[in-house]
């Protein structure tokens, strides 16, 4: 089985969405998190973290590569930064970074 690998993830060209990622093995584009939503990596305190990770648990049910599993990992991460974060949810889920 080849492994699923991060191709590119940056700024969503769609309409409220905040971030993309590209993935392969198998292709896959997930645009995720809500335009202007304040989250954790924008200064949300760790009460605001810890009911959206309640309150969002169930998304966490099937494709790893699903947009519930990158709000969850990703905007609401351990971390303030962003990259932090991405680099946290990808080994976890043994998924390879391979941005140029």
């Amino acid at each position: 089985m080849t492994m699923t690998s991060l191709i590119y993830f940056g700024k969503s060209t769609r309409d409220k969405k905040r971030f993309v990622a590209v993935f392969d093995n198998p292709r896959r584009t997930t645009h995720f998190g809500l335009l202007g939503a304040n989250t954790y990596i924008d200064g949300a305190d760790k009460s605001v973290r810890s009911n959206y990770l309640k309150r969002h648990a169930v998304d966490l049910r099937g494709d790893k590569l699903k947009a519930g599993y990158l709000s969850y990992y990703v905007t609401w991460g351990k971390h303030r930064d962003v990259e932090k974060n991405l680099t946290s949810y990808l080994k976890r889920f043994n998924i390879k970074d391979k941005r140029a």
